[in-house]
């Protein structure tokens, strides 16, 4: 699935907060978004749609704990330029979950691996780009915090139909899976509430003047309430653990104004980098991630056999 960028995109303060609300669960009723930036239903859903209108939301993606394949999570990172047919062809190397490719000619590859760190498969992917890799992350242990998941057939067939469509309406999803709407809703509800997937909005990056929407990568030990101190709004989108990055979805008056905050992120003792992550196209590797989950079906259908 290509995303195309858009860079229009000033906001105001409950547009922000809205945004907010659709990276904790993007498929939450106007209703509940609403809640977020003291918004009617009504409001709420009008500013979406604008929102939609101009760019700053194109549209919507399923991301899942690698964990419950029990997959290691790693990016890879190309800051040298790179073009979209190298992209899409690190798009087909086995266990490539998504690609970024960035505003300033780089790309990141999140890799999905039985390995903590997946030399072999970095250099296939390094191989299939043609250029060296420039870094990497490395996501925590698979017995940090959740061990066990314990997800039935019908969550992982809920997943598969939630890949291509993660916003795919609710009376699709029972009359697809045959059982009651209790049911459904209960399993849903509990893969969002258990972090076990992500429904996120897919975000334009960058506007030229007024208010601005980005991302920021901060490699480093520095805390949540120091970074607030310094940028004001901002929201954890994802972090890693070797090296610490967070990623984070922030608001700026103003481009020079985020320079310079940036600037001074840089300048302090716990902070490696602080750099905008700004991502001009991204891939999405859905046909990896249906291999996945129907070799998980399979399992489940052996077992009770």
């Amino acid at each position: 699935m290509k995303i195309r960028s858009l860079f229009n995109t000033r906001l105001d303060s409950k547009d922000f907060l809205l945004l907010v609300a659709l990276h904790e669960n993007a498929r939450q009723s106007y209703r509940s978004l609403g809640k977020r930036a003291s918004l009617s239903a009504p409001a709420t859903r009008d500013r979406l749609e604008h929102l939609k209108t101009r760019g700053i939301i194109q549209g919507f993606w399923l991301s899942m704990d690698p964990r419950i394949f029990g997959l290691y999570d790693t990016l890879i990172f190309f800051r040298s330029e790179i073009t979209r047919k190298q992209a899409e062809r690190a798009a087909e190397v086995t266990g490539t979950a998504w690609v970024a490719l960035k505003l300033d000619g780089g790309m990141t590859v999140q890799l999905w691996s039985k390995e903590a760190k997946p030399l072999v498969l970095i250099g296939e992917l390094e191989k299939a780009v043609g250029k060296t890799s420039d870094g990497a992350a490395f996501s925590e242990s698979l017995n940090y915090q959740r061990q066990n998941f314990k997800l039935s057939p019908l969550d992982w067939n809920l997943l598969d139909c939630l890949v291509e469509d993660p916003l795919m309406n609710f009376g699709r999803l029972v009359s697809i899976t045959g059982l009651s709407p209790k049911t459904v809703r209960n399993h849903l509800e509990a893969l969002i509430r258990d972090e076990v997937i992500y429904i996120l909005p897919i975000l334009g990056s960058l506007a030229d003047s007024g208010e601005l929407l980005f991302q920021i990568a901060i490699n480093g030990k520095i805390t949540l309430p120091v970074i607030r101190e310094i940028m004001g709004d901002v929201f954890l989108i994802n972090e890693t653990n070797d090296p610490p990055i967070k990623y984070l979805l922030c608001k700026g008056t103003n481009l020079p104004d985020v320079t310079t905050k940036t600037a001074k992120l840089n300048r302090l003792s716990d902070v490696e980098s602080a750099t905008l992550a700004l991502n001009k196209d991204q891939i999405i590797n859905n046909k990896f991630l249906h291999s996945l989950i129907s070799g998980k079906i399979s399992e489940k259908r052996n077992v009770r056999a």
